[in-house]
């Protein structure tokens, strides 16, 4: 399976704080940055909570999001090194990135 496919086991298990939470309001680029550290912090804590995302998956992610202004902020998903872990920047060479706006990325 490719690594694109095995994507979704990311947000297989929701968090029950960020499935209970109410969606934000549109707001500036501070609130944006928030709504990173959220996204994020969930796939860190489905790692957490499922350790044999690491064996399924077997991959490492690299997520480029552009903001308005021309910069570019980064986050690894490291799906294949135990225990597996998230973090911002461009860690080990991923085996497959994803890039898109930071409007898209709600």
């Amino acid at each position: 399976m490719s690594y694109a496919m095995k994507l979704g086991v990311l947000f297989a298990q929701r968090a029950p704080s960020a499935a209970g939470a109410a969606p934000a309001a549109a707001a500036p680029a501070p609130a944006a940055q928030d709504q990173f550290a959220m996204v994020f912090g969930e796939i860190e804590r489905n790692i957490k909570a499922d350790p044999s995302l690491v064996k399924r998956v077997q991959g490492i992610y690299l997520f480029n999001v552009n903001l308005p202004n021309g910069q570019v902020r980064s986050w690894t998903v490291d799906l294949k090194n135990e225990p597996g872990k998230v973090t911002e920047g461009k860690g080990d060479k991923a085996e497959c990135t994803i890039t898109l706006k930071e409007e898209d990325f709600a």
